[in-house]
């Protein structure tokens, strides 16, 4: 208790107080800008519901319009990454879960394409294959 009394105390009870209000205060305004930034993702700068989560929605809904095509020629072995990156963007439920399975759906994606190139296809499915690519892209870059 001596210690407390002393100026040495009180330097070092000042010190703690004002790193546990930084600490505090950080902590505080941190978690509000995340929760800002989130509902952003979410919702759009606008509200308007033109977000990245949409985007990312929509690149899942070509993906399997891709691959219902992908079938009509490959195997189901063929179109397993896709349609498993496309399942787990689906589960996931953070930015960063959504943004490591979209890459990879990415990924997937641009092989099966490639795979498709490949075979025989008919006009109608050819002309998808390339809307597939440009629709794929056009929601990346935004």
């Amino acid at each position: 208790m001596k210690f407390l009394r002393s100026y040495t105390g009180a330097m070092v009870g000042m010190v703690v107080v004002i790193a546990l209000s930084i600490l505090l205060g950080s902590h505080r305004s941190l978690t509000a800008a995340r929760s800002e930034v989130e509902e952003l993702f979410y919702t759009g700068a606008d509200g308007s519901g033109q977000s990245i989560a949409t985007d990312l929605e929509q690149r899942r809904a070509v993906a399997a319009n891709l691959e219902s095509v992908a079938l009509r020629y490959l195997t189901e072995a063929d179109t397993a990454d896709v349609h498993n990156a496309r399942q787990e963007l689906e589960r996931a439920d953070s930015p960063r879960e959504m943004y490591q399975w979209d890459q990879a759906l990415g990924q997937a994606a641009d092989v099966l394409m490639e795979k498709l190139e490949g075979c025989a296809l008919t006009e109608k499915d050819a002309a998808y294959l390339a809307g597939f690519r440009a629709d794929l892209a056009a929601k990346a870059d935004t």
